[in-house]
C-alpha cells in the first residue's frame, strides 16, 4: 500500500497538470493516512475552490487552522472560499487573521484577498464609476475598495472633468486630508504601525506656497523634499509589501489631488510657483523608486507636464531653467516611448508631450529650430488678440499694433538669415482680422495671403528640416486651419472666392499629405515593411524585428521630410476654380468646417461654424451656422440609432430634420431643390463625419418632405480637393522625377532583398524601396511558404478584374504536420502591426450571411462581360496574404467583421498612421485571440489586418471598394482631420470609390441590398456608385425594412462609373 509521501507526490503531481479531480482522489487517500496533515488539507481546499466545491473547501480550510493555527496559508485558503461563497466580511477577518502571523510569503495573497472582499462589499451605485466616461478619467492605479475611497475618487474626479468650477485650495487639502485617514485607517485595520510621514508630508504639500514670503521659498521646498524623502523611505522600508497594493492606489489619489490643482492653476495662467511646488511634491514618489512601476508611467508623466506648464509666461527664464525644461522634456519622451501604444491613455499623455516640445521650442527656438523671439511671441499674441477685440471701440490703437507687428516681422524676415517662426505668421492672421473690422479690406487680403503663405513655408521648412515631426503635425495644422479659416470668415463678404481658396488650402491638409505621400511612395513601403516582418517573426528573429520597425519608422520620418515641401506648394496651388473646372454641371459641393475661431467671442471663447458651396462656373456661396446645436445633435445621434434598431424612429426625425434646417439654410436648400442637380459631394468636419447626411430630409415647395439620397445621389470626401487627388499626384511625380529629386518606383514582382541601415548613404526616397524580407530570412520553410502566398494573385488585365472576400475560416489553423517552429514569434506580429490584443474567450461570430452576400455579388458582377470575375476569396483562402496582395482590382468586395475606434485626438508615434484604431477580421484572426500560436497559419498571420497593412495595397486605379464590414467608415482622428478608419486607409492606398458603413451592421440583412445595388450598377449605362446606392435605399425603404439595416452604407470618394476606366 502506498504511503504519505507518495500519495501526496501523486497529487501534487496531478494538481500541477491540471487533473484536478485525481489530485483530490490522492490527496483524501492521503488524509487518510493522516488525518492531521495541515499541508495537504491545505492543498486540498484550494484543489476543491478550482473545482467550484466551495463549502467543502471552507470546511478543509477550517480544518487546516484547527490543525496549525499559526500557518498564514490555511487563513488564507479560508479566505479565497469565503470570497467565493459571497461571504466577504468573513472573508476580511480571515485575511487580517492571517496576515497577524507575517508570513512574507503570503502577504500578496492574503491582501489580494482582502481587496476581493472590500471591493464586493463597496456600494453597487460606485459601479458606475468603472464605466465610461469614468473609467477614462480614473487616476492610474485606482482601487475601489472602500466606500471613503469611492467618494473621495468621485470628488477628484468630478473636478477633473468640471468646466464650470475647477478645486480651491481648500477643497485639495481637504482631498490629501481624506487620503490620508484612508491610508491610516487601512494600517489601522491590519494592526500595522502608523507613520506620522504620511501626516507631515500632507502638510509640507498643501500649504499656499506663493502666499509664503519670497526669502522663504527655498527654505520651504527643502522642507518638502526632506517630507518627500521621509515618505518615501518609509514606503520601501517601514511598511509591509504586501500593503504597497492598498497604499499605492491612495497616494495616487492624494497625488490626484495635487495634480488636479496644479492644472487648475495652469488653466488659469496664475500661480506659476505653486503649481511647480505641487509638481514636487509628487515626483519625488515616482524618482525615488516608490510608484516606478510601469503602471504609474502615466501619472509620471502628468506629474512632470505640469512641472513644465509652471512655466509658462513667467517672463525671462535663466540658463538653469531652459536646462530645466530640457530634462523634463527628455524625461517625457523616454518614458513615453515605454508606455504601450494600446495603453488607455496614450492619446491624451501623447498630447502632454507635444505640448512640451511646443513649450520647449518656445523657449529654447534658438537652439532647437534656428528662429528667433519665440518666448516673446505668447505675449505679444495675447495683446493681438486684444486690439482685435477692441479695435472698434479703440481704431487707432488697434491700427498702431498691427502697424507696430508689421514692421517688427518685415524687419525680421529681411534679416539674413530670416529670423521669423511660426507664431509671426500667425500673428499676421490675426492682423488681418483687425484691419477687415476697420474696414482696411485690400489690406487685409494682402496680409492674410502673405501671413498664410508664411505659414505654409515654414511649416513645409521645418517639416524639411525635421524640426517639426510627424507626432507633433496635426496638432500644427489643426491650430493653423482655426486662425486661416477665422480669416476666411472676416474675409468673406468682400472676397468670397479668397475666402472659398482658403477653404481648399486648409480642410483635411493632414488626410491629403498623407494620402498623397502614401501615393507617392509609402504604399510600397508600408507592403514591405509588412512582409519583412512576417519574416522576421516566422524566423524568430527578434533582435531583427526590432530593428526593421526603427528602420522602417526612419525611412518613413526621411520620406516625410524630402517631399513635403513639393507636396505642400501642390496642395497651396489648389483653389476653388480647380475644385470647380472638374465638378460636372449637375454637381455641387459643400464644405462643412466647425470649431472655427470666433474673434467675437473672447470671454468665455467660443467656436463657430461655416461651409462653401462650390458649383461649376459660379460664385462660391458662403453661410454660418451655430457650432454648438450642431455638436449637440450629431452627440444625440447614436442613442437614435439603438432607437431604429427597437423599430422607434421619433428621435431619428427630430434630430434630421434639426440637423436639415441647420446643414440646408434657405439658399442652399433651393440650389439642391433644382433639377437641374443630380449629385452632391458633402465634405463633413468633426463629429459630423459620423453622421448619414444623405438621410437629412429635403422640403420642396410643394411641401413633399424627402430624404437627401432620393432627390440626388450622395458622395463623402475629406474635402473638395480630394477631387484632385489623382491630378496631383500624376503632376508631383512627373515633377519630382523631371527634377531629379526621386521617387520610390512601383513594387514589380518579388521584393528586393536587404536593409539599408546606412540613411546617410542614401537619399529618403531610395531608402524607403530598400525595406524587405531579408535573403537570411529566406531559408526559413515558413518564411518562404509566407513568401509563395504574396505571388500567387497577379492581375491579367489591369483594372477589368473583379475579387470578392467574404466569410472568413477565422478558426484557421495550420496542419499539424507543417510544424511550429515559428509559434514563439507570432505574438511580436501584434505589436508591430499594432493590433491590441482582445479580452481572452471573446468569440468571433461566424459570418455565414456573408457567404450569401459573396454568391450574389459574384452572379450579377459575371453577367458583365467585360469584368472578369474571379470566383470569391472564402474561408480558409480568406487571409491576409490574398487581400494586401491583389493588384489593382477593378472591383474589390469585401465582407467580414471591422474593428474601429472613435477616439478623438489621436496621435501618432513612429509612423504615418495610428494603426490600431481600425481594420478588419480575416481568416486565422480567432486562432490569433486565442493566443494558439503553435497552430496560427503561415498564409494568415495575425488575422488581423489593419489601417496600416491597408495602406500597403496595392489599389491604384481600383475603381469601387465595397466593404461592409461594421465601423468601416469611421475612426480616430488626430485634432479636426480625421484619418484613421478602414474608408480612409482604402482611399489612401488609392481606391477611387469605397462604399462603407457607419455603424454595426448584420451579415444576414446586407444581401438583399449588394444585390440591388449592384444590379442598378451594373444594368444602367454610366451609373455611378452613389446612384446605384441610393437606388437600393429606396428599394429597401419602400419594402418597409428600417433604416437601421441599409442607412448605415455611405459613398465615399470620387463616385466613377465602373465602366469608367481611370486613366492613369
Amino acid at each position: 500500500m502506498a504511503g504519505y509521501d507518495e500519495l501526496k507526490s501523486k497529487g501534487d503531481e496531478c494538481f500541477r497538470k491540471g487533473h484536478l479531480e485525481l489530485a483530490f482522489v490522492f490527496y483524501s487517500k492521503t488524509l487518510d493516512t493522516c488525518p492531521s496533515s495541515h499541508t495537504v488539507l491545505s492543498n486540498r481546499s484550494l484543489v476543491l475552490h478550482k473545482l467550484g466545491r466551495h463549502e467543502s473547501s471552507l470546511e478543509d480550510a477550517e480544518r487546516c487552522i484547527g490543525v496549525n493555527s499559526n500557518w498564514a496559508k490555511g487563513y488564507a485558503r479560508k479566505a479565497i472560499a469565503l470570497n467565493a461563497l459571497a461571504r466577504h466580511k468573513e472573508a476580511k477577518q480571515a485575511c487580517i487573521a492571517g496576515f497577524a502571523l507575517q508570513e512574507q510569503a503570503m502577504g500578496k495573497v492574503l491582501v489580494e484577498e482582502w481587496l476581493k472582499a472590500s471591493r464586493s462589499l463597496v456600494d453597487t451605485k460606485y459601479d458606475a464609476l468603472k464605466k465610461p466616461p469614468w473609467s477614462d478619467l480614473l487616476p492610474e492605479a485606482a482601487d475601489l475598495f472602500c466606500n471613503e475611497y469611492c467618494h473621495l475618487l468621485h470628488a477628484v474626479t468630478n473636478f477633473r472633468i468640471s468646466d464650470s468650477q475647477g478645486m480651491s485650495h481648500d477643497d485639495m487639502v481637504e482631498c490629501v486630508m481624506q487620503a490620508v485617514k484612508i491610508a491610516e485607517d487601512v494600517l489601522a485595520e491590519f494592526h500595522h504601525p502608523i507613520t506620522p510621514s504620511l501626516r507631515e508630508w500632507a502638510k509640507a504639500a498643501t500649504i499656499r506656497f506663493e502666499s509664503q514670503p519670497k526669502s522663504d521659498w527655498g527654505r520651504l521646498m527643502n522642507e518638502l523634499n526632506t517630507e518627500v524623502t521621509s515618505l518615501v523611505r518609509w514606503l520601501k522600508d517601514g511598511l509591509h509589501q504586501s500593503l504597497r497594493q492598498v497604499m499605492d492606489p491612495i497616494l495616487i489619489l492624494a497625488l490626484s489631488a495635487l495634480l488636479v490643482r496644479g492644472n487648475v492653476l495652469c488653466q488659469a495662467y496664475t500661480g506659476h510657483y505653486n503649481t511647480e511646488y505641487l509638481g514636487y511634491a509628487s515626483i519625488g514618489f515616482f524618482e525615488q523608486g516608490v510608484l516606478s512601476d510601469p503602471v504609474f508611467t502615466a501619472f509620471h508623466m502628468a506629474v512632470l507636464s505640469c512641472i513644465l506648464n509652471s512655466y509658462r509666461l513667467r517672463g525671462a527664464l535663466n540658463d538653469d531653467e531652459v536646462q530645466l525644461i530640457r530634462g523634463i522634456c527628455h524625461k517625457l519622451e523616454n518614458l513615453l516611448q515605454h508606455l504601450p501604444k494600446g495603453h488607455k491613455n496614450y492619446q491624451i499623455l501623447f498630447d502632454h508631450y507635444q505640448h512640451t516640445v511646443k513649450l520647449f521650442r518656445e523657449i529654447c527656438a534658438k537652439v532647437i529650430t534656428g528662429f528667433t523671439g519665440s518666448h516673446d511671441s505668447e505675449e505679444a499674441l495675447s495683446e493681438l488678440e486684444i486690439a482685435l477685440l477692441k479695435c472698434e471701440e479703440k481704431p487707432d490703437e488697434a491700427m498702431d499694433m498691427a502697424v507696430k507687428y508689421l514692421s517688427d516681422i518685415a524687419t525680421k524676415s529681411s534679416s539674413e538669415p530670416p529670423n521669423i517662426n511660426l507664431i509671426d505668421a500667425e500673428n499676421m492672421l490675426y492682423i488681418t482680422g483687425i484691419l477687415a473690422k476697420l474696414n482696411q479690406h485690400d489690406q487685409a487680403l494682402t496680409v492674410f495671403h502673405n501671413g498664410e503663405s508664411m505659414v505654409l513655408s515654414l511649416m513645409a521648412t521645418m517639416i524639411s528640416n525635421d524640426v517639426l515631426s510627424l507626432d507633433e503635425l496635426p496638432a500644427s495644422i489643426t491650430n493653423c486651419r482655426k486662425l486661416a479659416l477665422s480669416g476666411a470668415i472676416w474675409l468673406k463678404d468682400k472676397f468670397p472666392k479668397d475666402a472659398a481658396d482658403v477653404f481648399i488650402h486648409w480642410k483635411s491638409m493632414f488626410t491629403e499629405l498623407r494620402a498623397i505621400l502614401i501615393q507617392l511612395g509609402l504604399r510600397d513601403s508600408y507592403s514591405e515593411a509588412y512582409k519583412a516582418i512576417e519574416g522576421y517573426a516566422l524566423k524568430g528573429d527578434v533582435k531583427s524585428r526590432h530593428h526593421v520597425q526603427e528602420n522602417f519608422q526612419n525611412q518613413e520620418r526621411h520620406f516625410l521630410q524630402h517631399h513635403s515641401l513639393h507636396i505642400i506648394r501642390a496642395l497651396y496651388s489648389q483653389n476653388y476654380d480647380s475644385v470647380a473646372a472638374v465638378l460636372q454641371p449637375t454637381d455641387v459641393v459643400i464644405d462643412y468646417a466647425f470649431s472655427i475661431y470666433n474673434p467675437e467671442h473672447h470671454n468665455p471663447p467660443q467656436s463657430q461654424a461655416c461651409a462653401i458651396v462650390i458649383c461649376p462656373k459660379k460664385q462660391p456661396m458662403m453661410f454660418s451656422m451655430p457650432n454648438k446645436e450642431v455638436y449637440e445633435l450629431v452627440q444625440s445621434w447614436p442613442k437614435a440609432v439603438y432607437k431604429l434598431w427597437c423599430s422607434q424612429d421619433d428621435m431619428f426625425k427630430q434630430i434630421t430634420e434639426s440637423l436639415s434646417n441647420i446643414l440646408f439654410p434657405s439658399n442652399l436648400r433651393k440650389l439642391l431643390l433644382d433639377p437641374m442637380i443630380t449629385r452632391v459631394f458633402i465634405c463633413p468636419d468633426v463629429d459630423l463625419m459620423c453622421f448619414p447626411i444623405d438621410q437629412l430630409p429635403l422640403k420642396d415647395d410643394d411641401g413633399s418632405v424627402l430624404p437627401l439620397y432620393e432627390r440626388m445621389s450622395v458622395s463623402v470626401l475629406s474635402s473638395p480637393r480630394e477631387l484632385l487627388r489623382d491630378e496631383t499626384v500624376r503632376s508631383l511625380k512627373a515633377t519630382l522625377e523631371s527634377s531629379g529629386d526621386g521617387l520610390v518606383s512601383e513594387s514589380k514582382g518579388k521584393p528586393a532583398s536587404g536593409i539599408s541601415l546606412d540613411s546617410n548613404k542614401l537619399s529618403a526616397a531610395k531608402e524607403i524601396g530598400t525595406l524587405s524580407v531579408p535573403p537570411s530570412v529566406g531559408t526559413n520553410e515558413d518564411t518562404e511558404r509566407f513568401i509563395r502566398s504574396t505571388e500567387k494573385l497577379h492581375l491579367v488585365e489591369p483594372h477589368l478584374e473583379c475579387f470578392i472576400v467574404a466569410n472568413p475560416d477565422y478558426k484557421l489553423e495550420r496542419s499539424s504536420e507543417a510544424g511550429s517552429s515559428w509559434a514563439p514569434w507570432v505574438g511580436f506580429l501584434s505589436g508591430l502591426l499594432g493590433f491590441t490584443e482582445q479580452p481572452e474567450n471573446r468569440r468571433i461570430p461566424e459570418l455565414k450571411g456573408s457567404q450569401k452576400e459573396a454568391e450574389a455579388v459574384y452572379g450579377i458582377l459575371t453577367k458583365r462581360q467585360s469584368l472578369k470575375v474571379h470566383p470569391p476569396i472564402v474561408q480558409e483562402k480568406a487571409t491576409m496574404s490574398a487581400v494586401i496582395n491583389l493588384r489593382s482590382p477593378h472591383v474589390l468586395h469585401i465582407a467580414t467583421h471591422g474593428y474601429s475606434s472613435t477616439q478623438q485626438n489621436v496621435q501618432y508615434h513612429g509612423n504615418f498612421w495610428a494603426d490600431e484604431s481600425c481594420g478588419i477580421l480575416l481568416a486565422g484572426a480567432q486562432t490569433f485571440l486565442d493566443k494558439k500560436f503553435d497552430r496560427v497559419d503561415a498564409k494568415a498571420g495575425t488575422g488581423h489586418m489593419n489601417g496600416m497593412a491597408m495602406c500597403g495595397m496595392q489599389l491604384e486605379g481600383t475603381c469601387l471598394v465595397f466593404i461592409t464590414a461594421c465601423d468601416s467608415s469611421v475612426g480616430g482622428r488626430p485634432a479636426q482631420e480625421m484619418t484613421d478608419s478602414v474608408t480612409q486607409a482604402l482611399r489612401a492606398a488609392g481606391a477611387q470609390t469605397v462604399i462603407s458603413t457607419l455603424w454595426a451592421v448584420s451579415d444576414n440583412d446586407i444581401t438583399e441590398f449588394v444585390s440591388h445595388f449592384y444590379h442598378q450598377l451594373l444594368t444602367v449605362p454610366h451609373c455611378h456608385p452613389s446612384e446605384a446606392l441610393s437606388y437600393a435605399k429606396a428599394v429597401m425603404k419602400q419594402k418597409g425594412q428600417s433604416m437601421y439595416y441599409w442607412g448605415a452604407y455611405v459613398c465615399h470618394g470620387l463616385d466613377n462609373p465602373i465602366d469608367h476606366v481611370h486613366d492613369i
